[in-house]
């Protein structure tokens, strides 16, 4: 963080996200963090309101939408089960793709109707009920992560079968991706949040990940360039450089599960780093003074570096209480009183 000399008082909200991501001074961290509302998800007007309330109860500077995350795949015939009672996620659990070979002839989506059209209103809801000055992003998954959603073999058995008849499939999901992004930004949306569960390097070849995840990855995020990404890559040892090589404005991973840490990821990339929540329950243990220390302990990781977005590795726990969220919100406010 600057020095109380340098640091410019109270930023708006997109100020202090701009700021932070050239690592200029700021006044504090920006913080946002984000769970499922699997109680309400199946339905864009409750799911929107529950966003809202959110925003409103946290005041973060960030909006991460949270569809199901399943809501990308529920248009090609995916049939989904009840939530994880831990992440509140969902999983497939049949529909129209029972074979492998389903896959190569998926059905024709339309980027504004189905679940897709549903998530475009939440959009809507979100952006008009909140203030101009709070950034919404909406969650999209990257092509390989779409595949691995609705498949209903592992993706090796996928692989092994289908061969080089894969790309054409991976090619329709980037290009509906591509359809929904830009319909997301004609709703309002001011950028996303690219998932890709396909970065750890145990799970692919750098062959394979080339091939199958890379190239598809920066044919959608070509057509991006122009509004705010952050690059999520999900689970423990990901491929960390993909932040610079895809040329992503934030990168979020599990910096408290997994390597590099929040210190040495400042030497690793030019993006700014989006990190230091531990995402489970039982790393917070309910205890707010737990949360607080975890900003606290991201700040000074940073050193002058003021390239932090307090943000969660993946998906708050179910049962991460609102006060352990309320202390991380005001950690942040008190990390600027005592800059």
């Amino acid at each position: 963080m600057a020095d109380q000399s340098s640091r410019p008082s109270q930023l708006k909200k997109r100020d202090r996200l701009a700021r932070a991501v050239r690592s200029q001074p700021v006044d504090r961290p920006p913080i946002s963090f984000w769970r499922h509302f699997p109680d309400v998800d199946q339905d864009p007007v409750t799911l929107a309101q529950a966003m809202i309330d959110f925003q409103t109860r946290y005041d973060l500077d960030l909006v991460k939408l949270m569809p199901s995350g399943m809501y990308s795949v529920v248009d090609y015939g995916v049939v989904t089960g009840a939530p994880n009672p831990v992440i509140g996620a969902r999983a497939r659990v049949g529909g129209d793709i029972a074979d492998v070979h389903d896959l190569l002839a998926l059905p024709a989506v339309h980027p504004t109707k189905g679940s897709l059209g549903a998530e475009l209103e939440v959009i809507r809801r979100v952006k008009g009920a909140l203030d101009p000055d709070v950034t919404v992003i909406e969650t999209i998954f990257s092509p390989l992560t779409m595949l691995a959603k609705m498949s209903p073999a592992p993706l090796g058995v996928v692989f092994e079968r289908l061969g080089t008849r894969l790309s054409d499939v991976l090619k329709q999901l980037a290009d509906d991706v591509i359809a929904f992004a830009q319909q997301s930004i004609s709703a309002g949306a001011d950028g996303f949040f690219y998932a890709t569960q396909w970065a750890e390097t145990e799970l692919l070849t750098d062959a394979q990940h080339e091939q199958l995840a890379a190239h598809y990855d920066m044919a959608v995020l070509e057509t991006l360039r122009e509004h705010l990404v952050m690059l999520h890559l999900h689970g423990a040892f990901t491929r960390f450089e993909l932040a610079d090589r895809y040329g992503v404005d934030w990168v979020n991973w599990e910096d408290r599960d997994s390597l590099p840490s929040l210190a040495p990821a400042r030497a690793m990339t030019s993006a700014g780093l989006a990190g230091g929540i531990p995402r489970a329950s039982s790393s917070l243990s309910g205890n707010p003074a737990l949360g607080a220390r975890y900003v606290d302990d991201s700040i000074a990781a940073m050193g002058s570096d003021s390239r932090l977005m307090i943000a969660p590795g993946c998906v708050l726990h179910q049962d991460v209480t609102p006060a352990v969220m309320r202390a991380m919100r005001q950690a942040v406010d008190n990390a600027a009183v005592r800059s």
